[in-house]
């Protein structure tokens, strides 16, 4: 009986989770508009952003991934994407919360790089990742 009791506790708690995954597909985690003119916003379904650790800077607990580890994610995601540049310089990096009431405490990190050309310095542009705690990068997409 007390099997049935956690398996019956068990849906329920995750019937929330389970209705917004099924309600909205996905869910913006942020949107910059470019100096040049260019817009990206940064996407993932609800059934990813469901299943990501849970966690609140609140508890005063180590996030699932650190800074450095979200650093250096994002750095070899974009050595990966963008072979003109040489470095990445962090201009900033934030912490954000995903703005959905059904998937509290689920954060991920926003980080802002100067990029550096290959044999010319600083690009002049700025590249966002973001890294989710899961450890995952969320791709910009073109809009």
């Amino acid at each position: 009986m007390k099997i049935y009791r956690a398996i019956v506790a068990i849906i329920v708690l995750l019937l929330p989770i389970i209705s917004v995954a099924q309600n909205k597909p996905e869910v913006t985690l942020y949107d910059v508009r470019k100096a040049d003119g260019t817009h990206e916003v940064f996407k993932i379904t609800t059934k990813k952003a469901s299943i990501l650790p849970v966690w609140s800077p609140e508890n005063r607990t180590t996030a699932p991934i650190t800074t450095d580890k979200a650093i250096s994610l994002s750095k070899a995601w974009a050595n990966k994407q963008y072979i003109n540049f040489e470095s990445y310089d962090v201009n900033s990096i934030k912490l954000l919360r995903i703005n959905w009431p059904e998937l509290n405490d689920r954060w991920y990190y926003l980080i802002e790089f100067t990029q550096r050309i290959k044999g010319y310095g600083s690009s002049g542009s700025y590249l966002f990742v973001v890294v989710l705690m899961d450890g995952s990068i969320v791709a910009p997409q073109k809009d």
